[in-house]
């Protein structure tokens, strides 16, 4: 079956896009010049614009694309070839100038006839017992992805390999999801989407936009049957095919499968303190076993992974806030996922693509070994007690320090830093802040 493109439809909106063009004055920012920007109704078509008007400030604004606002305005109006009139007739074009500019979150409505179950049933219906590998759940967090929230660049990383399965099914990931995924979210854009690297190049290709923060979420899935000293990964979860069989990708036709899906990947649940206090505590649990027992296979293990299951989760479950017990079965997810991927790769010696017996003992602190360019970029983060602006850090280092150290090596710099857990991110990763 041939891929969906939203840009191609003519007829049958998601209801968020039909709120946005009801209400007029809100929607995602396509900015033109510093103080002219349009509104569109869908994050990842730039085309589809909503009623082609124009605003206009009389200062400059500080939107970035995929903004989402709503705004007040007034309507003005000016002449076009009022110069010679009697040869060339006025003629009017109209604009609205911005009064008033206010950033929100686009409606979210849930979808009355589908719940999260149909939904992973019907994407794994091309699968014989998926439910064996979790992939319906599996499936179904990648296709709905995890908002940038408390990280640089929102999405799931994973790595799937096969236990007792075939390269076929391995294969079958990617038109699985491709079968749901519209062919724009499968395609690099600067909102969301997913990757599928074929060779660990590709992989390093999506590690890198991640990194320079190309796109407000980067999913990306990498199928391999083998682990190589000088081949290291970041995962955020692993995929292992032990019980399932892929047969073809699913043939899905109903409009309201899509509606669930479209509905859901524009919300961005909120964080209380006391869910993001239970978040990390989790999460450090997890990362003192499993960042020591991964590190013989030259696998790290993304230090927010536990964050961005549980905000897919949310997604997927239509809440507008991360819960309690969300975060619990998360955990769960998370946890379960990564023992059972340790004792496969431990049973058949994984390790020895290493070269050597990789020897370890407690984990050591993240700060003790950090590279010492990355440990004074650290030292200057944590002199500031509260949020950071990231150009702050350019400023103190290429323009004081004189170019010692270059904007590539400040940028990997900070994701080291946000990976081993010393620091997070707030505002689409423009300020940071240490956590500890």
């Amino acid at each position: 079956m041939k891929q969906r493109r939203l840009k191609d439809r003519r007829t049958s909106l998601y209801s968020f896009e039909k709120d946005i063009i009801q209400s007029i004055n809100k929607g995602w920012v396509r900015v033109i010049s510093a103080n002219k920007f349009q509104l569109a109704f869908n994050p990842w078509v730039d085309s589809s614009i909503v009623s082609n008007v124009v605003y206009v400030t009389e200062i400059p604004h500080e939107l970035h694309h995929n903004d989402f606002i709503s705004v007040e305005s007034e309507l003005r109006k000016y002449g076009i070839g009022d110069k010679h009139p009697s040869l060339h007739p006025v003629k009017y074009e109209e604009y609205k100038l911005v009064t008033n500019i206010e950033k929100i979150k686009p409606k979210i409505f849930k979808p009355r006839y589908i719940d999260l179950k149909d939904f992973s049933h019907e994407i794994t219906t091309g699968w014989i017992k998926p439910e064996d590998d979790d992939l319906d759940q599996t499936f179904a967090l990648h296709a709905i992805s995890s908002p940038p929230m408390m990280v640089k660049v929102g999405g799931i990383g994973s790595i799937a390999m096969r236990n007792k399965g075939t390269m076929w099914d391995l294969e079958g990931i990617e038109p699985t999801l491709r079968s749901i995924l519209p062919e724009e979210l499968c395609k690099a854009n600067a909102h969301s989407f997913i990757g599928f690297p074929e060779s660990y190049e590709k992989y390093q290709f999506y590690r890198e936009k991640i990194s320079s923060g190309y796109s407000e979420e980067l999913s990306y899935d990498y199928p391999t049957t083998k682990l190589r000293r000088d081949r290291s990964f970041i995962i955020s979860i692993p995929i292992l095919i032990s019980n399932s069989k892929f047969l073809a990708a699913p043939e899905i036709d109903e409009p309201d499968y899509f509606e669930f899906l479209m509905n859901a990947r524009i919300n961005e649940p909120e964080i209380s303190d006391r869910s993001e206090k239970l978040l990390r505590d989790y999460m450090i649990e997890i990362s003192q076993v499993e960042n020591t027992r991964f590190a013989r296979f030259n696998i790290n293990i993304d230090q927010f992974s536990l964050h961005r299951i549980a905000l897919a989760k949310a997604r997927l479950e239509y809440k507008s806030e991360l819960e309690e017990q969300t975060i619990k079965e998360s955990y769960t997810y998370v946890k379960k996922a990564f023992d059972d991927f340790y004792v496969y790769l431990k049973n058949n010696n994984f390790d020895f693509y290493r070269g050597d017996r990789y020897r370890y003992g407690d984990e050591d602190d993240a700060e003790e070994n950090l590279p010492i360019k990355t440990r004074k970029i650290w030292e200057a983060i944590i002199a500031n007690e509260e949020w950071v602006k990231k150009g702050v850090i350019f400023e103190e280092f290429v323009i004081v320090l004189q170019d010692r150290f270059s904007y590539e090596e400040i940028n990997q710099a900070i994701e080291r830093l946000n990976s081993v857990g010393l620091i997070i991110y707030y505002d689409k990763g423009r300020r940071i802040k240490p956590v500890r």
